[in-house]
């Protein structure tokens, strides 16, 4: 979608911009809404593209963008030779005992498979720590190591945080 937008708005002949996309990810989106969607994002870039920098939250109320997007901030940046789209990814994750013990949990019905091939098993749990979605606190997960139990078939459980 944004991609689409940002072509729409080269179009126009407008100055380059730096321009980020903060999410509101409570609705998925229908595919056949996004051309609409990305005509209402580069229409209102255009609107404001002549500000040094804005943030826009109030300005997307009563827009096809309300409740999609939660803000996004326009810059025009001194020197900027092309435009710059992005949508930062941002917030806390925690993990909980529970969760921990799901994703445990959720490994262990291949463990008869495993144990046919080997005399040992281990699961190692990876967190590469490229996006959100696979970033947590380490001092959270040797805190919960600590504190709780977890039942598992394997000889060790490894959380392995990139």
């Amino acid at each position: 979608m944004i991609k689409q937008a940002l072509k729409e708005y080269a179009c126009r002949n407008n100055p380059p911009l730096q321009v980020s996309f903060f999410w509101c990810g409570e609705s998925p989106l229908e595919k056949k809404s996004i051309p609409n969607l990305a005509k209402a994002i580069a229409d209102i870039v255009d609107k404001y593209c002549s500000y040094g920098e804005i943030k826009l939250k109030e300005q997307l109320e009563n827009t096809p963008l309300e409740g999609i997007l939660d803000s996004i901030v326009i810059r025009r940046l001194h020197g900027l030779q092309r435009n710059e789209w992005i949508s930062p990814e941002a917030g806390w994750v925690g993990i909980e005992p529970q969760e921990l013990q799901n994703i445990i949990s959720s490994k262990q019905k291949n463990m008869r498979r495993y144990l046919a091939k080997c005399n040992t098993v281990w699961l190692v749990i990876y967190a590469e720590g490229n996006h959100i979605s696979s970033t947590v606190v380490l001092s959270d997960i040797e805190k919960i190591a600590k504190q709780h139990q977890f039942i598992s078939h394997f000889q060790r459980v490894v959380f392995f945080d990139l």
